[in-house]
C-alpha cells in the first residue's frame, strides 16, 4: 500500500505483505485491537467483515476516491469496539440526505475546528481545560502558544471518544469542556460561519441548530445580521431552537417562552427543544409544552421538539409528549418533533403520530449508540416508525462532537436492514420539511431585537423558595450523615479499607425492583445472602447507594446478619428520609445521582474491588457502561429482570454469573492485571478444535477473551486456560473446553501435540513467573453448536486460512496441531 489509510481518528492501516498493522495515538484504544483482529488482506485488497475498503497496491479506497478523511463511520467504529463485530456499511447509499434537524449548535463543529478558531482568536485556555486534555502548561496558555500535539490533545478532549461508549454524564462533561469555545461570545460569528460551511460540505441545505443562548440580545443581533449572507455563500439556511432542560424550573423555563415570544418575528428562533438527560417522566414539564405549543396560534409552523424515548426509564415519555401537542397541531400547524424515540412507544401512539404531517420523529443513531443507549442495531425500531406510516428523520445529535454527518447516519439507518420502501419514506418526509422550512434568504437583517421583559415567572419568591427547600433538605441529610455514631467522607476524599476485598453492589432501586416478581427477589436474596457471608468471612466492605430502597437496602439487611461493614455511596441529591440507618459510614461522593458513577468507579478499580450487578435500570446500565471503561472488574447476576440487564446481555463485554460461588471467585481474584498466581511455571492447557468446513477448508474454535481479561484482553484465541490443582492438563483442557465454548468431550478424546513456554509468548511472563502450556488437539465433525460461556466473551469457528490475528502464539500452535492432526 503507497499510503496508509485512515480508518477513524487516530487509528491507521498499512499492510505488510498479507499482514495488516493497525498504528493508533493511543496504544490502549480498543478499537485498536478490535481493527486488528478483523481487517484482512485477500485478493489484492482490504477487507473489514464482507467490506472491501481499499486496494492494497494504490491505497486508495473501493470507490475510487482520493483524500477520504476516514473510511470508517463513527457509528462502525463504536460498534466494533463496544461489540467486536464488524459492521459493514453501504458506501453509497442511493440517496443523501439534505438536513440536520436534530442537532446542538455547541455540539456541531469537530475539537480540531474549535481549536483552530479559538487560535485565530488568540484566545487563552483555561490550565484546568488543558490538564484535563492531558497538558501540563503551568498555566492559562494562549491556544496559539501549544504546540502541535497539545492542541491535538486538546482537540480530542472536546470530542466523543470513537473507541468505547460513554455514559451521558460523560457526554455533559464534554459540553462543559467545549463552552469554553462555544459560549464565548466574541467567537461566535466564527462559530457561526464555521459551521454553516461545514453543514453545506456534508450536502444539508437546512438545519435547526439547539441552542440555550439564542434569545440573548447579542446573539440575536449576530443572527440577525449574518443568517442571510451565509445562506448567500453556502447555500445552506440555518436556523434556531431555543434549547430548554427537562429538569429547568418550570418557572424559568415560562419566562423563556415569554422572551420567545417577543421574538416570534424576528425569523431566526423558529421553536423549543426540551432537552437533557432523560431520567425524569415528561409529565414532569407539561406546564412548559403546553405553553410552547401555545405560541403556534400566533405563529403556525412553530417547532416544538421534545427529546423523548432516548432510554427505557420513562416508558410514558413519548406518549405523554404527543398527547400534550396533538391539540397544536391540529388546530395550529405546531410542528411538532419527538427526538429519539427508541422506547416506550405503543402502537396506540404510532397511529397518533401517522395521523397527521405536523409529527415528525428524529432518529439520531450514532449518538444513541455512542451513548450507552442501544448496543445493537436491532434495538433501534426505525422501520417500525416507517412501516406505522410515521415521518421519520435523521439527524446527528451534534456532527462534529460524535464524528458524524447527515450521510453516515443514513448508512447506519440502511445496516438496520431498511428496504428502498423505506428510504423512500425516509426522502418524502424530508422533502415535505424541506418544503414547509421557514424563508430565507430575506431581510432578518432588517428586524431589531426588543428590550428583555422582567421575568414574570422566576421572581424572587420563587428563587427564596427554592432556595429555603434545598437548604431544609440539606440540613436534614446532615443530620443524618453528621450523627455521632456515623462517619461522614466528603466529595474530595475516599473511604478507608486499608487493602481490604471491596464489594459494590449496585442494583435495582425504588422503581426498578418494584416490577420484581416473589421468585425474583428470592433469587436475589439468597445468591447475597451467600455472597455476603463469604465478604465476612474475608473480612471485606460492602459499597452501596446507602438508601434503605432497593437492592441496597436489602445488602444492608443482610450486611447487618453478617457483621459485614458497608460504606453507602451518596449525593447531594439524596433524600433524608431515603438514607438507611443501618449504615455507619457514608461517603457524599457527588452533587446529582448521574456524577456518582465517576467517582464511585475509579474508587472501586484503585481498591481492587469488584462490582457486582443486580438488576436495575437506566442509572445502573451507565454504572456498568463506567465499569467497562475504566476497567473495574464486574459481574451481572444473571435471570433478573431490567433495563441495565438487557443492556448487559446486548453488550459484548458483561460477565454473567448465576451464583454466589462465581462471584466469591471473581472478588478473590485482586492480581495486579497480567500478574501470574506463582514462582515457575504457571500450567495451563490450550485446545485446538478444528473441523472441516463444507468447502473442504479447515475450520478452528476460537474464542475471544473478555475486555477485564489479565493478558490480551478482547482478543482472539484458543479455548484453554490454567490448570487446577486437583487436575491434570487434558482434564483442564477439557474443562476449559466446556467452559468457553459449550463443547462437551473427554481427556482420552484429546491429543497432546506438544508444550510450550518462554520465548516472549505471553506478555505476563517474568523470569520468576511464566506460563507454560500443554497443548491439545481436536477433531470434530458433523454440526456443532458452540457458544461463549462464562469464560470467554464469544466462541466462533473461523476459516483457518483467513482466521484474525490471534493472541500470543496461538497462529503457531495452531499450524503445529493441524499438523500433527494431518499426519494421523
Amino acid at each position: 500500500m503507497t499510503r496508509p489509510l485512515s480508518l477513524a481518528p487516530g487509528h491507521h492501516a498499512r499492510v505488510d505483505g498479507d499482514r495488516v498493522v493497525v498504528d493508533a495515538d493511543d496504544d490502549r484504544s480498543r478499537l485498536r485491537h478490535a481493527l486488528q483482529r478483523h481487517l484482512v488482506v485477500h485478493g489484492g485488497a482490504l477487507w473489514f467483515g464482507d467490506q472491501r475498503l481499499a486496494a492494497v497496491a494504490s491505497g486508495v479506497d473501493v470507490d475510487g476516491e482520493h483524500g477520504v478523511d476516514r473510511l470508517l463511520t463513527a457509528f462502525q467504529a463504536r460498534f466494533l469496539a463496544d461489540n467486536d463485530v464488524p459492521l459493514p456499511l453501504r458506501r453509497r447509499p442511493s440517496w443523501r440526505p439534505r438536513t440536520d434537524l436534530h442537532t446542538h449548535f455547541a455540539a456541531a463543529l469537530p475539537g480540531r475546528t474549535l481549536v483552530t478558531l479559538g487560535a485565530r482568536a488568540h484566545l487563552r485556555v483555561p490550565a484546568s481545560l488543558l490538564a484535563g486534555a492531558g497538558v501540563d502548561a503551568g498555566g492559562d496558555v494562549d491556544v496559539r502558544a501549544l504546540d502541535e500535539l497539545a492542541q491535538a490533545r486538546l482537540a480530542r478532549a472536546l470530542d466523543v471518544p470513537w473507541d468505547r461508549q460513554i455514559t451521558f454524564s460523560d457526554m455533559e462533561d464534554l459540553y462543559k469542556r467545549r463552552a469554553f469555545f462555544t459560549k464565548n461570545t466574541a467567537l461566535f460569528p466564527a462559530l457561526l460561519s464555521a459551521t454553516a460551511r461545514a453543514l453545506a460540505d456534508d450536502g444539508v441545505v437546512y438545519t435547526e441548530l439547539s441552542l440555550s443562548t439564542c434569545l440573548e440580545p447579542e446573539i440575536l443581533s449576530v443572527l440577525h445580521a449574518e443568517l442571510d449572507a451565509l445562506e448567500r455563500q453556502t447555500g445552506t439556511r440555518l436556523r434556531f431552537l431555543v434549547a430548554l432542560s427537562r429538569h429547568d424550573d418550570v418557572e424559568w423555563d415560562l419566562d423563556v417562552l415569554d422572551r420567545l415570544e417577543q421574538c416570534l418575528d424576528g425569523g431566526a428562533v423558529v421553536g423549543v427543544d426540551v432537552m437533557g438527560h432523560e431520567t425524569c417522566s415528561t409529565r414532569a414539564f407539561l406546564p412548559v409544552l403546553e405553553r410552547a405549543a401555545a405560541l403556534a396560534a400566533r405563529r403556525p409552523g412553530l417547532v416544538v421538539r421534545v427529546h423523548a424515548g432516548e432510554n427505557p426509564a420513562y416508558p410514558e415519555n413519548v406518549r405523554v409528549a404527543v398527547d400534550a401537542l396533538a391539540p397544536a397541531v391540529r388546530a395550529h400547524g405546531l410542528q411538532a418533533r419527538i427526538g429519539h424515540g427508541l422506547f416506550g412507544v405503543d402502537d396506540d401512539t404510532l397511529a397518533l403520530l401517522a395521523s397527521h404531517d405536523g409529527f415528525v420523529v428524529e432518529f439520531n443513531l450514532t449518538s444513541n449508540l455512542a451513548l450507552n443507549n442501544i448496543q445493537s442495531t436491532s434495538q433501534a425500531p426505525l422501520a417500525r416508525y416507517l412501516d406505522a406510516g410515521v415521518r421519520v428523520v435523521l439527524g446527528t445529535d451534534g456532527a462534529g462532537l460524535y464524528g458524524t454527518c447527515a450521510v453516515d447516519e443514513l448508512r447506519a439507518a440502511l445496516a438496520l436492514g431498511l428496504h428502498e420502501h423505506h428510504v423512500n419514506a425516509l426522502r418524502v418526509a424530508e422533502d415535505a420539511l424541506l418544503a414547509r422550512r421557514p424563508a430565507g434568504p430575506s431581510s432578518l437583517s432588517s428586524w431589531t431585537p426588543p428590550p428583555r421583559l422582567p421575568p414574570r415567572h422566576f421572581n424572587d419568591a420563587v428563587i427564596a423558595r427554592r432556595r429555603d427547600a434545598h437548604a431544609a433538605q440539606r440540613a436534614a441529610q446532615d443530620a443524618v450523615l453528621c450523627a455521632t455514631d456515623r462517619v461522614l467522607v466528603e466529595a474530595g476524599a475516599v473511604p478507608v479499607v486499608d487493602g481490604r476485598p471491596v464489594l459494590w453492589l449496585a442494583g435495582a432501586w425504588r422503581k426498578a425492583i418494584a416490577s420484581w416478581s416473589s421468585a425474583d427477589i428470592a433469587r436475589a436474596t439468597g445468591v447475597l445472602d451467600d455472597v455476603l457471608a463469604g465478604l465476612a468471612r474475608r473480612g471485606g466492605v460492602l459499597v452501596t447507594g446507602g438508601t434503605s430502597l432497593g437492592v441496597e437496602g436489602l445488602g444492608h439487611a443482610l450486611a447487618a446478619r453478617h457483621d459485614v461493614e458497608v460504606v453507602g455511596a451518596v449525593v447531594d441529591a439524596t433524600l433524608a428520609e431515603h438514607l438507611d440507618a443501618r449504615v455507619r459510614t457514608f461517603w457524599r461522593c457527588a452533587r446529582t445521582l448521574h456524577d456518582k458513577a465517576a467517582p464511585l468507579v475509579r474508587f472501586v478499580r484503585d481498591a481492587q474491588g469488584l462490582a457486582l450487578f443486580v438488576g436495575g435500570g437506566l442509572v445502573v446500565a451507565d454504572e456498568q457502561q463506567a465499569a467497562h471503561n475504566l476497567g473495574v472488574r464486574h459481574v451481572v447476576l444473571s435471570g433478573l429482570p431490567g433495563a441495565a440487564v438487557a443492556a448487559a446481555a446486548a453488550s459484548r463485554h458483561a460477565r454473567f454469573v448465576d451464583d454466589a460461588a462465581a462471584v466469591l471467585v471473581a472478588l478473590d481474584d485482586r492480581r495486579p492485571r497480567g500478574r501470574l498466581r506463582k514462582p515457575g511455571p504457571n500450567d495451563c492447557a490450550d485446545v485446538v478444535v478444528v473441523k472441516r468446513a463444507a468447502d473442504g477448508d479447515d475450520a478452528v474454535l476460537l474464542i475471544r477473551r473478555h475486555d477485564d481479561a489479565g493478558a490480551a484482553a478482547g482478543r482472539f484465541a484458543l479455548p484453554g486456560g490454567f490448570v487446577h490443582d486437583d487436575e491434570s492438563p487434558a482434564e483442564a483442557g477439557v474443562r476449559e473446553l466446556f467452559e468457553e465454548t459449550g463443547l462437551r468431550a473427554s481427556a482420552s478424546d484429546l491429543v497432546q501435540v506438544g508444550v510450550a513456554q518462554g520465548g516472549g509468548r505471553d506478555p505476563r511472563d517474568t523470569n520468576e513467573r511464566w506460563v507454560r502450556t500443554h497443548v491439545f488437539a481436536l477433531r470434530v465433525h458433523g454440526d456443532v453448536v458452540v457458544s461463549g460461556g462464562s469464560d470467554a466473551a464469544a466462541a466462533v469457528f473461523v476459516a483457518a486460512k483467513r482466521r484474525p490475528a490471534l493472541a500470543f502464539d496461538h497462529d503457531a500452535l495452531i499450524a503445529h496441531a493441524v499438523q500433527v492432526l494431518g499426519d494421523r
